[in-house]
Order: C-alpha cells, then sequence, then structure tokens
C-alpha cells in the first residue's frame, strides 16, 4: 500500500500515467497499454487487505495556491 501511494504521488508529479501489462483488455475500456504523459490533477490509490481491510488515498496535484 505505502509502495502504491509513493508511485501515485510520483505519477502525479511526473504528469505520467503508467501502462498496464495485459494482453486482452477489455472493450471500451480507457487502459493505456503504454506509459503516456497526461496532465494529472487527482488520483487514486487503493489497498484491499485480509478479512475486508481496505483503505484509498485521494491525492491532489499541489498548485501551491491553497
Amino acid at each position: 500500500g505505502a509502495l502504491e501511494a509513493a508511485v501515485t504521488a510520483l505519477s502525479i508529479k511526473e504528469s505520467r500515467v503508467h501502462g498496464n501489462l495485459t494482453s486482452e483488455p477489455l472493450a471500451n475500456l480507457n487502459l493505456p497499454l503504454k506509459t503516456i504523459s497526461a496532465s494529472i490533477q487527482h488520483a487514486l490509490s487503493a489497498s484491499y487487505g485480509f478479512g475486508g481491510h481496505n483503505g484509498m488515498l485521494l491525492m491532489k496535484r499541489y498548485d501551491g495556491n491553497d
């Protein structure tokens, strides 16, 4: 969970969406197969644990004006 949160924060900072390794994506699913550049303002990081212990972080790009 912590590693995923760190990668999510870096994705926001670097404006990069990482590609997926799936060979057969579902039709009409917005799923990049290669790493792409995109302006990311918000991102979710989800962790699922045994016994139903789940957690999710919503992260927002820091713009310095808040």
